[in-house]
């Protein structure tokens, strides 16, 4: 399940600048934002930081965080501005480097969702408990010749 809806792009970036897009046909007059190709980006990018948040937490996640939201939106709004041809995607590319400079951070254990149990702790840890002998010294004599 994505991090982020349409709805939540469109909150954040003007309505114009994803009309330019995601309609990219070649008809004349006014584009129209196309919230498939959002909902398309956005589940692109869940699954990217699905591949980060997997080696840290298990899954899935119950409550995904507001900053998930964010590096979700940062990452679609990249993929999105990739396609087109640009000579200068500078800010939006600076937002993606930003987004993986982060998730990086949070395999590494500098930054943590709160309210969520790592893999580390708790509910994912191993233990062993031993059982009694089967042989002894005693018992191995007859083995021993």
């Amino acid at each position: 399940m994505p991090y982020a809806t349409s709805q939540d792009v469109l909150a954040r970036y003007p309505h114009q600048r994803m009309a330019e897009l995601t309609d990219t046909d070649a008809d004349p007059g006014p584009r129209k934002v196309q919230k498939k190709r959002i909902d398309t980006a956005l589940e692109d990018a869940s699954s990217e930081i699905d591949g980060y948040l997997r080696k840290v937490y298990p899954f899935p996640i119950v409550t995904p965080q507001p900053v998930l939201k964010r590096i979700a939106i940062d990452i679609a709004v990249y993929r999105l501005e990739s396609f087109l041809d640009k000579e200068s995607v500078e800010d939006v590319r600076q937002r993606y480097e930003d987004a993986i400079k982060w998730l990086q951070d949070l395999v590494a254990g500098v930054v943590q969702l709160e309210g969520v149990e790592d893999k580390a702790s708790g509910n994912n840890q191993v233990s062993y408990t031993s059982g009694t002998r089967v042989f002894d010294a005693a018992g191995l004599k007859g083995f021993l010749s």
